[in-house]
């Protein structure tokens, strides 16, 4: 990903390169426990002023181009430039992310056109805005059908967290006439995020169906309302969401650390040798946060490595 998006012109940024995501599949292993073969697509969100700025441009640009002339969609000029820029003179990155992932999901789709399939499409913020575009693509270009099997078609579900509007009435419209295509929005319902860019002044619109989740009433974290719109804690909340029935409980085994991987958001009724910021502060430095085998992660020093039950809490 070029970081100089925001000049007309790549001037003195070849060789500048931002990684923004990536494409996985499920293994033979995944496949037996999820019932089918999956291609995952996974965008990050907003890291960095110059990404800060490209979300702050809330003009619209024309998409018909890359989705459909009937409803004229228009989306968000910062994401969209951000998704399609490509810099032939960079020797990391000169294609677009655009055509990297589109590149990517054909040959998965060609490779394992004979399976039962699906893709997923997740993000988180700008990630989500972005993947959003990027499954409404998939869909609109026929990147989930195989080159030879036209007309055996992939569904294509994008699961995305704290994501703002990405278009116009146009791209809702040409959003809502495609088959084989879903969205589920996850949204923190005091996060201010998705509320933008406003609809009453910028005209932008939501797709998808919302699933609303409230983490101001999880009793393990600390300052609710200056997390809100944490990954980590978008993540705790879905575990521990009631919906319409109200209240929190973890109905999900998510493992609490993940909670405190960069910020300081669990309260003091959680084990105190969970640190804060262990990701940037602990792994890094390798000075004792460690993965089991089942996933989650444990505090470790030299007395208690040798037994991984010691380290559970």
């Amino acid at each position: 990903m070029p970081e100089n998006i925001l000049a007309k012109e790549p001037k003195n940024s070849a060789g500048n390169s931002k990684w923004i995501g990536f494409v996985a599949v499920t293994t033979d292993e995944g496949k037996e426990v999820l019932g089918r073969r999956d291609i995952l697509i996974s965008w990050r969100g907003t890291l960095g002023t110059v990404e800060v700025e490209i979300d702050k441009k809330f003009g619209k640009v024309p998409a018909s181009e890359m989705l459909d002339n009937e409803n004229d969609p228009q989306v968000h000029e910062g994401w969209y430039n951000y998704y399609t820029w490509s810099e032939p003179s960079s020797k990391y990155n000169p294609t677009s992310s655009r055509d990297q992932v589109l590149a990517a999901v054909r040959e998965l789709v060609n490779q394992y056109k004979d399976e039962e399939m699906s893709i997923t499409v997740t993000g988180h913020s700008m990630g989500a805005a972005i993947g959003t575009l990027n499954a409404t693509d998939i869909v609109v270009n026929g990147y989930n059908k195989p080159k030879d099997q036209p007309n055996k078609t992939f569904p294509v579900t994008a699961i995305v967290f704290a994501s703002p509007r990405l278009g116009d009435k146009g791209f809702l419209n040409c959003f809502s006439n495609l088959k084989h295509l879903n969205v589920l929005r996850v949204t923190n319902d005091l996060d201010p995020v998705p509320k933008l860019p406003p609809n009453l002044i910028l005209r932008y619109e939501h797709v998808g169906q919302e699933l609303v989740i409230d983490t101001t009433k999880s009793e393990y974290l600390k300052n609710p309302i200056t997390t809100l719109h944490e990954l980590e804690v978008y993540l705790h909340g879905v575990a521990g969401t009631q919906g319409k029935a109200g209240g929190f409980k973890l109905e999900v085994a998510r493992d609490l650390t993940l909670v405190n991987k960069t910020i300081d958001g669990l309260s003091d009724k959680v084990p105190s040798h969970i640190f804060l910021k262990w990701w940037t502060e602990k792994v890094e430095k390798k000075m004792g946060m460690v993965q089991l085998d089942d996933g989650s992660w444990v505090f470790m020093d030299g007395e208690i490595a040798e037994d991984n039950e010691m380290a559970k809490y």
